[in-house]
């Protein structure tokens, strides 16, 4: 067997797991970072994640008086899309969650879309790998 083919079928799938759970793990520690410093627009006492039979939202952090934040982290996704934004969203209907704060982490960075429903959507914050847009 080639390099090429071993790769392939033993290597790539498990590298992209690890590279999108790292991913996770990364978001979730900035975002407690910044809840800590108080930078977030409440400061939540609960996190966790959401796991449904159509879809997860990786994070879901709340805080005493019911407050919401959702967030989402990208890592397979080239740019992440607007149709993403409206998935998560219907996810969190699913979940009974309305959320006061949607984050969207992307290594890829935003399609126009989204970046123009950022700048409309407070509750929407955009965060690219190494660059944020918005303050979040």
């Amino acid at each position: 067997m080639s390099a090429e083919k071993y790769y392939e079928r033993f290597v790539e799938e498990e590298l992209n797991s690890l590279a999108e759970f790292s991913m996770r793990a990364m978001c979730r520690e900035r975002l407690e970072i910044q809840n800590n410093k108080r930078l977030l627009p409440f400061y939540f006492t609960k996190t966790g994640e959401w796991a449904g039979k159509i879809g997860n939202i990786d994070i879901v952090a709340q805080d005493d008086a019911g407050h919401t934040l959702i967030a989402f982290c990208n890592y397979k996704e080239p740019v992440l899309q607007t149709e993403t934004y409206e998935w998560i969203l219907f996810l969190a209907k699913k979940a009974k969650l309305t959320p006061d704060a949607v984050i969207l982490y992307s290594a890829g960075g935003f399609d126009a879309g989204l970046s123009e429903l950022a700048q409309e959507d407070e509750r929407l914050k955009l965060v690219a790998l190494g660059k944020a847009e918005g303050e979040v």
